[in-house]
């Protein structure tokens, strides 16, 4: 993450928070990188090749940089999805049993 912010783009297998980070290019148009599914060496060169072919592309390269320059890690993004989240839970909270039970 901190390397995209320079705009190097990342090439990495497909797992954990790396696919919740990296958009894969062939995939999505906001792409930020490539990923690979095998933890084989050729789905490595596989993901390498297809990034020496989007570097042949000066205009495409430099789009890929600025979307993962401008992708937003922060705590701070964060900590207000967390809040959204925790706000439509308690919106949407039904009366438990005890609650429910009290009123008679």
């Amino acid at each position: 993450m901190i390397a995209m912010r320079y705009g190097c783009v990342p090439v990495a297998r497909a797992t954990g928070g790396l696919v919740d980070t990296i958009g894969d290019y062939s995939a999505t148009p906001d792409s930020t990188g490539f990923l690979f599914e095998a933890a084989e060496p050729a789905a490595l060169a596989q993901a390498l090749l297809r990034a020496f072919q989007a570097h042949e592309s000066p205009a495409e390269w430099r789009k890929l940089q600025q979307r993962g320059m401008q992708q937003d890690f922060s705590w701070e993004r964060s900590a207000r999805a967390y809040l959204a989240l925790y706000r439509d839970l308690v919106s949407a909270r039904q009366p438990d049993f005890f609650e429910r039970n009290n009123d008679k």
